[in-house]
């Protein structure tokens, strides 16, 4: 059987044909991904007004500690080993299926509270109204907390998406420094770290090369867990002390600690420094996914919290496209990762001025109103 030339040429956007397949099912994963991510903060908000920035924290935690398990090196070598028996389909099927259930339990606990009555939270200001979303989109301090998030989250990202890889050379030169030795040290280390377990990588980390290999992807991938656990970490720290402090107050402190400690963490070289800098990094990273709803429905509303928070949350998006991407340019072009901490340290004290820029519009929107 033959199809039409039409036909053919109006499949070629399919996202599953074979040769685009990586590229479709994570265009659909991440559009399922932000449909079901607003939910759980959506239906938290409303039932505790005066708590917001500790449940929105809580809620979204998990995705924090679901990070630091999929970062373990144990899990990753063992996904490898189930793909080249199995296949990656079938790894994917098993996790979507995982997924899946536990999702609609979850999702059949949600529910919205008979009455939206309650007391106001800490934030910068209470909401005029519950904002639709598309009269969100047309007042000025939407476009604000978009781009407060934009920069704090391509920060965050470019780092995030670099520190695996800036850990393990920084580490490795630091090594090389300290003589011939380290050679036989990182050889005996990445054995020890396979295991018997792990028989199918003893080939390729059995010589000298390999095993500097394996030593600088063991202290990256030790650097990103722990970034992964304080990033759950601070979501609920960062959540509760918004609710306590107020939001804008909040929101300055972790940007410029955030600033901080990006100066800071491109000059780290030792084991304990880059561990304790990836947490500082993760900490105040995470802090973001509980101010910034909290935020939206300090000045939208809660009604209508989905929708606004959706839009709110498209600068993440594009962020982590932005933000990966400068990232490796900035090791490409440079051959130094430490240009990207300095770009992304100027982005967070951008967005603690857009912080500010925000309190005074909404003391003006405010006075204006009264």
């Amino acid at each position: 059987m033959h199809e039409h030339p039409k036909f053919q040429r109006s499949l070629r956007w399919v996202p599953f044909q074979r040769r685009s397949a990586p590229r479709g099912g994570s265009l659909f994963d991440a559009y399922f991904h932000g449909f079901a991510y607003v939910c759980p903060i959506a239906a938290l908000v409303k039932w505790f007004p005066q708590s917001k920035g500790l449940v929105s924290g809580l809620a979204v935690a998990g995705f924090g500690f679901g990070a630091f398990l999929f970062s373990n090196k144990h899990l990753m070598v063992s996904a490898e080993n189930y793909i080249k028996t199995h296949g990656v389909s079938k790894l994917f099927l098993a996790h979507g299926i995982v997924s899946f259930l536990a999702i609609v339990i979850g999702a059949m606990l949600l529910r919205n509270p008979p009455t939206a009555a309650a007391p106001p939270s800490a934030g910068p200001t209470p909401a005029q109204s519950d904002s639709t979303w598309q009269d969100t989109l047309r007042r000025p301090g939407f476009y604000l907390l978009w781009l407060m998030f934009f920069s704090g989250a391509m920060a965050g990202l470019m780092v995030i998406g670099i520190l695996k890889g800036f850990a393990g050379d920084q580490l490795l030169d630091a090594a090389r420094s300290g003589g011939a030795e380290w050679m036989t040290d990182a050889l005996a280390e990445a054995r020890a770290s396979i295991g018997d377990g792990y028989n199918t990588w003893l080939t390729k980390f059995d010589t000298a090369a390999g095993a500097a290999e394996r030593w600088t992807f063991d202290k990256g991938v030790a650097a990103v867990g722990w970034l992964a656990i304080f990033n759950a970490v601070g979501r609920i720290v960062w959540g509760f002390v918004s609710d306590r402090i107020g939001r804008t107050a909040t929101f300055i402190a972790m940007f410029l600690i955030q600033a901080a400690m990006m100066v800071v963490l491109a000059t780290l070289n030792t084991e304990l420094s880059l561990a304790v800098g990836a947490s500082i990094i993760g900490f105040n990273f995470g802090g973001n996914f509980a101010l910034f709803p909290s935020a939206t429905a300090d000045i939208f509303g809660s009604k209508n919290i989905g929708a606004n928070y959706g839009w709110v949350f498209t600068s993440y998006g594009i962020a982590g496209v932005v933000g990966i991407a400068a990232g490796n340019a900035a090791k490409a072009s440079t051959g130094e990762y430490r240009y990207a901490f300095y770009a992304a340290a100027a982005l967070c004290v951008i967005a603690a001025g857009l912080a500010v820029a925000l309190r005074v519009m909404q003391k003006r929107t405010q006075a204006v109103a009264a």
